[in-house]
Order: structure tokens, then sequence, then C-alpha cells
């Protein structure tokens, strides 16, 4: 129904990183929709290589990644 819509999308993740090395992830959101609008989106995914991910990045100079989570 387009008044309340379900939506889930599975996904990979792959770059390369700052340092030269490869990164890989996948998961999947799930998107809640409204007449169309989103709105919300729950993400699923391995946190555990994404916070390593991160590190290194912030490793090698990139501030941004040791940034605190946007929570509202």
């Amino acid at each position: 129904m387009a008044w309340d819509t379900t939506v889930v999308a599975e996904w990979t993740d792959t770059a390369t990183l700052a340092d030269g090395q490869p990164y890989s992830n996948h998961g999947n959101h799930v998107i809640r929709l409204r007449w169309f609008k989103a709105v919300s989106l729950h993400a699923m995914l391995d946190t555990v290589v994404w916070d390593a991910a991160c590190a290194r990045m912030l490793e090698n100079g990139i501030e941004e990644a040791g940034a605190p989570p946007i929570e509202d």
C-alpha cells in the first residue's frame, strides 16, 4: 500500500581505503515508507568490519572517521 510500505535492500559495499587496503562489508537496510516518503531506515551491517575501517581511515588522517555517531 502506498500509505505504508516496507522495503528491504540487501547490499555489498567495496572500496579502497586511504591506506591502500581493500574494504568490503555487506548487510541490508529496512526502509519504512509512508506515502512514498522514507520515515525510518534501519541499517544492519557488520559493525566490527566498519569500526576497523574507520580506525584505519583515522590513522591515515581522515578525521571524520573518528567523529561521534549522528543520533537524532
